[in-house]
């Protein structure tokens, strides 16, 4: 497993570095970063990126869903330092999780865009993180789009038999939502033609960084009609020795990872064939196998821990916790240790789980399992803004006046920023500057 994080992260450097590069010289308009508001909503803002172009220049729209609306965070992700992609890119400052009608917010963000800026307004691509991943999939299924990036969360079977356009998935192989896209290849129909392309960087639940954002807004860059006959052939002579390469080098995985990506782009003809060709010899080699075992027995040891965990969190006492804590940080800090990205899905668990628990013991009232459930979570997540946010409600609820302030301030100087919610949950004499 160690050897595959290593190879994929030179497969993300090695990708990152290919692409067509458009010349941005004798361009009338300059590139521009800006917030803008949709006319039909004044409410809804967006943050906005527009390449330098030609007045009769269009683009491929690409429209980012941040789970917590963070649309500046979430658009830098996007917007290279080297080479800004050749799409027009807004990201909304008012979708976020749990947002009543964000179908219609998304369509009216699209149709703003395109009635403003040079959009082909055919190609119009989705990307998101977490529950922003999860809204743009939804919103695939529904209405008709050229592409979705997902990141941190995946599509499943159901949802694939509503979505026609290609999925992209990114996923860390920390995130607690690893098992969702390692199950879309170990599944036994994972080896036919594939639906979905895929690609694992070295994370947790997070937005990937912006070399894994650059091969994920490539590949749809090189989706049939995007680009020309020659630039896809030259990318595919290009991928097809890097996976090559990796294969040679017993990273059969990574390297099926990449024809297989390439079927999609390639769904007939003789570039098909090959990768055909290519993906038996894969499938059939003793890395491969090794590879895919190694994957499935880190899957079925991670599904036993997380039973575990779910029961010791109703049963087990602080100190308890101190010592698992305690025994997976050594764990993680030994170099030879062989399975660090299992146990930072581990930890990444305990943090949603204990999200979840937290807020459901809040909303019931049930004070003593909330102190019990807050003292680990404080424990295991200290830098969480979340947890802060929950100790002060806790304080609320408990007639604690005097530390409320304190904890809202701690939880904002962690990057709490749901303004929303802090009105919801607490009177005014609470809220944040």
């Amino acid at each position: 497993m160690k050897k595959i994080r290593y190879l994929s992260i030179i497969l993300i450097f090695a990708l990152a570095s290919c692409g067509n590069q458009t010349d941005k010289k004798n361009k009338v308009i300059l590139s521009e970063t800006k917030e803008a508001s949709c006319t039909n909503d004044p409410g809804h803002s967006y943050q906005l990126y527009i390449p330098a172009h030609n007045l009769d220049d269009q683009f491929p729209l690409l429209i980012v869903l941040d789970p917590h609306g963070e649309g500046n965070k979430a658009l830098d992700k996007f917007v290279q330092v080297d080479s800004k992609p050749e799409m027009i890119m807004a990201a909304s400052n008012l979708i976020q999780n749990n947002f009543p009608g964000y179908e219609q917010a998304i369509s009216d963000l699209i149709e703003d865009v395109k009635s403003k800026f040079p959009v082909d307004r055919p190609r119009v691509f989705l990307a998101g993180f977490s529950g922003g991943a999860r809204m743009a999939l939804s919103f695939a299924g529904q209405h008709k789009v050229a592409g979705v990036i997902a990141c941190g969360a995946f599509v499943n079977d159901q949802q694939l038999q509503t979505i026609h356009c290609p999925v992209y998935g990114l996923v860390g192989n920390g995130d607690f939502n690893f098992m969702e896209y390692a199950n879309a290849l170990l599944n036994p129909k994972a080896e036919e033609a594939p639906k979905v392309a895929l690609n694992i960087f070295d994370g947790i639940h997070e937005w990937p960084d912006k070399l894994a954002l650059k091969q994920a807004v490539q590949f749809m860059e090189y989706l049939p009609g995007l680009a020309s006959n020659e630039e896809r052939q030259s990318w595919f002579d290009q991928q097809t020795l890097l996976a090559d390469s990796l294969f040679k080098a017993k990273s059969a995985m990574a390297a099926s990872f990449i024809f297989r990506n390439l079927q999609i782009l390639f769904p007939t003809g003789k570039e098909n064939k090959k990768l055909k060709s290519k993906l038996d010899e894969i499938y059939s080699s003793e890395a491969y196998k090794k590879n895919k075992n190694t994957w499935i027995a880190e899957l079925q040891q991670e599904n036993k821990l997380r039973k575990y965990y779910m029961e010791a969190l109703a049963s087990q006492s602080l100190p308890w916790w101190m010592h698992e804590k305690d025994v997976m940080d050594m764990q993680l800090a030994d170099p030879s240790y062989t399975k660090k990205a299992l146990l930072k899905r581990i930890q990444s668990f305990w943090g949603i789980v204990l999200y979840s628990q937290v807020n459901s013991t809040l909303k019931k009232n049930d004070l003593m399992q909330a102190s019990h459930l807050l003292q680990i979570y404080t424990l295991l997540e200290p830098a969480n803004p979340d947890t802060w946010y929950y100790r002060a409600l806790y304080a609320f609820k408990n007639n604690e006046d005097e530390k409320v302030g304190e904890l809202l301030a701690k939880a904002d100087s962690l990057g709490f920023s749901d303004r929303k919610r802090l009105e919801s949950d607490f009177p005014g004499k609470y809220w944040m500057n």
